[in-house]
Order: C-alpha cells, then sequence, then structure tokens
C-alpha cells in the first residue's frame, strides 16, 4: 500500500507536493514509501461494524523522511459489484482512511471530506479481501478514533418508511443515522417533512437534532448528480447513513463527538442519474 497525501475538501479534491507532516489546511506530500508489514496484525471487520479503535505507538508503522505514522488495519470480504462505503472520525488526530485490494493496491483513501471526519466510497470491481488502513494525515498523531464499514448491494433494497428510516426523493435514497454520547448511543428518528427533507431527532421528539434532504441536481447544469445537504443542531456523534436504492451506493457522514455538528454540503452524493 502507498500513501497518496491527497488533501480533499468538502466539495472538492487537489493535490500539492508539500512537507512530510502538515497541519489541516497545509500543503500535503505527495507521496510517502510502502510501509513495512511484517509486524502488522490485522483485525476482522464485517458489514455494518462500528469499531471504536485507538492509534497508538505499538501500531502498525509507516515510515518516509524521517516521520512515522502509525496504521490500524482491518480485513473484509466483498462481492464484485458490491457497494461499501468506509468512514474514520476523531477529534484526537486527523483521520486518514485507505482501501486495499488483495494485490496490496491503494484503491481508495480520503482525508477530511468532513471535519473530523474522512470517509471511502467505493464499487467492489472482483470478489476478494479488501483491507481498510485507519490512519492519521500528520506524523506521530495518536488517539482514539471511531471506523465504520457499510456493505451495500446493487439495486436490490426497496427503501420502507418506518421511524428509524426516512425515504427521500420519491423514496428512492434511505436515510438512517446513529448516535452516541459519553454515557448512551441508539438510532436517531426520523420525521419526514417533504419528498426531498426530513428531520431526526435523538432524546425527545420535540428536540430536533438534525435537518436533512436529498435533492435531485439531474441536469448538465447543476452536474448531473443528487445531492445532500444536511445541518445539525447538536455536538453529539452523529452518523448518517444515505443509501441509493436504485444503485445500492452508500455513503456515510459522521459527526465525531463532542464536536460541533458541521454543515454538510455534498454536491457530487449520488452519481447515477436520473
Amino acid at each position: 500500500m502507498r500513501r497518496s497525501r491527497t488533501r480533499i475538501c468538502s466539495l472538492g479534491m487537489f493535490l500539492v507536493a508539500g512537507a512530510a507532516a502538515a497541519a489541516p489546511g497545509s500543503a500535503p506530500i505527495s507521496r510517502i514509501a510502502p510501509r513495512a508489514t511484517t509486524t502488522c496484525v490485522t483485525q476482522s471487520l464485517t458489514c455494518g461494524q462500528t469499531v471504536n479503535g485507538t492509534l497508538a505507538t505499538t501500531d502498525c508503522p509507516e515510515v518516509s523522511g524521517g516521520n512515522t505514522f502509525y496504521d490500524d488495519k482491518f480485513s473484509f470480504t466483498a462481492t464484485a459489484g458490491q457497494q461499501i462505503a468506509v468512514s474514520q472520525s476523531s477529534t484526537a488526530i486527523f483521520p486518514l482512511v485507505f482501501l486495499v485490494n488483495a494485490a496490496g493496491d491503494n484503491v481508495a483513501q480520503d482525508n477530511n471530506s468532513g471535519v473530523a471526519s474522512s470517509q471511502i466510497s467505493y464499487t467492489v470491481p472482483a470478489n476478494g479481501t479488501y483491507t481498510i488502513v485507519a490512519s492519521s494525515f500528520n506524523s506521530g498523531e495518536t488517539g482514539p478514533y471511531s471506523l465504520t464499514l457499510a456493505c451495500g448491494s446493487s439495486g436490490t433494497t426497496t427503501c420502507v418508511p418506518g421511524p428509524t428510516t426516512l425515504c427521500l426523493n420519491n423514496n428512492r435514497f434511505q436515510v438512517t443515522a446513529t448516535f452516541r454520547t459519553a454515557t448512551a448511543s441508539g438510532t436517531a428518528q426520523g420525521v419526514e417533512l417533504t419528498d426531498d427533507t426530513g428531520y431526526l431527532w435523538f432524546f425527545n421528539q420535540v428536540n430536533v437534532e438534525t435537518v436533512l434532504k436529498v435533492l435531485n441536481a439531474c441536469t448538465p447544469a447543476l452536474g448531473n448528480h443528487y445531492w445532500f445537504f444536511a445541518g445539525g443542531l447538536t455536538n453529539v456523534f452523529t452518523q448518517i447513513k444515505v443509501t441509493d436504492t436504485k444503485t445500492g451506493f452508500t455513503r456515510l457522514y459522521t459527526n465525531p463527538l463532542n464536536q460541533p455538528f458541521e454543515p454538510i454540503q455534498d454536491t457530487s452524493a449520488f452519481p447515477d442519474c436520473p
């Protein structure tokens, strides 16, 4: 696996050559040499599982230019055509997550597609074992993080509205969410407002936590995508899962615990129009 230091903005991507250890917002380096894997232990992960892990100096080291990064590895099996989504969030480190195939190729990665969180959405091209590498953008960072793997299948799901499921935009998009505090966790309750808009509550139905919508922007002038927007009135750990039931493509949006919920304005969320 090769680490490609790519800084991802909320609505775009750019690649710049720079220093080995960068602060958020500064120029990243373009490449880091492959890390040694002889001392790395890979944990197993299943679809739908969330792991609360910690990067530590005893983890798998990745060294480049005198800088050391620490990695945790998680493997899972997937089938051709399957849609998978990975999210890593943290307020202790600047998260950077990789997806590596059985040949050791880095097939997808993200650092900071959202505030204090990184996510990957990927369509599996072939059956096999894949590895998620949870790491940090800056060298030497240690601390806790949350990692989630979500899996879907191509066009086999039907959105059925329910107390914890929002079906938006002509029932094409299924929206669910979970939340966590220092002492409690649970599944968000969803309330539909219009065909493309709804809100979530966690603890009390009169206490709105997050408002969200899926918009049809399937015109050339708007980029031929479905857009996902969300705004939060909370600092609770929140993970929103949005699935296009026509294709099975899934996106995860994560707000870390004790982090003010930053607005989500993803204008390239779902590319399959109409």
